[in-house]
């Protein structure tokens, strides 16, 4: 059989570390096939879409490469997965949750922090605004420690969870078949997440802007404006326990009355709104913390 350069270092890896027994339990998703005759030379060099292996197929390249130790095959896998991932309309924003999930786990199992970050965040965002099937994410994320998107999961578990009636309110309704040691938790969650939502009602978050001349006027209309978004309908139409969608109400509106206003500076609403976004990202960091075992 004659293979074209780099094939034969390739096979002669895998004459000496897979033999038949090894083959055969390489299923479908981690063929060898596909590390053998999905790429060629031209594909190695490859700069457009449409001359690369299928998403699918690079990462069985990078899983099989990173298990035999076959170095320049893994980094080149995951160099062009994370191209995909940087694309405008990439395959984290609608591709089935199967593969996302098999993408985090190579990024993590190959050790490429990029790759690795930027799956995280947009997978964070999809799995906080969409009706994306969580389970495959959530497997990955438990199974390596991923917190972030372990927090999110239980999130979006427990604010599912919360129900409204015009006589009670919002209310939180745990299924009586989940076992007495989760529904301890989802009840803790729920109250810490609460009491989260009150600290960020009364406690708007401050900011410096150095070129503003009314530094506390700017501040004194901040206060007032950030009470209130928090107390707009807008805002409590979410849950209690829905901090972020509360927080995403009120960023929508604060950018509308804040643009509107002439009482603030216009370096001061740019800072104020960036404090915005810092706090939900911090938020989104830490909500795992809610959800530990006391």
């Amino acid at each position: 059989m004659n293979v074209p350069s780099p094939y034969p270092t390739l096979l002669s890896s895998f004459a000496i570390s897979c033999g038949p027994s090894m083959r055969r339990r390489c299923n479908a998703q981690l063929s060898l096939f596909d590390l053998l005759t999905s790429i060629s030379p031209t594909q190695l060099c490859a700069t457009t879409e449409e001359d690369l292996p299928s998403l699918e197929r690079l990462v069985n390249i990078a899983l099989l490469a990173n298990k035999y130790c076959i170095v320049s095959y893994e980094e080149w896998s995951l160099d062009r997965i994370l191209s995909l991932t940087q694309r405008p309309s990439n395959f984290l924003r609608h591709a089935p949750p199967q593969i996302c999930a098999r993408v985090l786990e190579v990024a993590f199992l190959c050790n490429h922090q990029q790759l690795l970050d930027i799956t995280t965040q947009r997978l964070v965002a999809r799995m906080l605004w969409s009706d994306i099937d969580r389970r495959p994410v959530l497997e990955v994320a438990e199974r390596r420690g991923i917190t972030k998107l372990q927090g999110v999961a239980y999130y979006k578990e427990l604010i599912e969870l919360e129900g409204y009636s015009a006589q009670d309110g919002f209310y939180l309704a745990i299924p009586p078949d989940t076992p007495s040691v989760r529904r301890a938790c989802l009840i803790s969650a729920h109250h810490s997440l609460v009491n989260l939502w009150e600290c960020i009602r009364l406690h708007p978050p401050t900011f410096l802007s150095d070129d503003c001349q009314a530094h506390t006027e700017c501040l004194g209309t901040w206060t007032s404006l950030w009470s209130y978004a928090a107390s707009s309908n807008q805002t409590l139409q979410h849950g209690p326990a829905d901090v972020l969608g509360r927080l995403k109400s009120m960023m929508i509106l604060l950018k509308k009355t804040m643009v509107e206003t002439e009482s603030m500076s216009l370096g001061c609403v740019l800072v104020a709104l960036e404090s915005i976004t810092a706090m939900r990202d911090d938020i989104i960091a830490g909500l795992m913390d809610h959800f530990q075992e006391h």
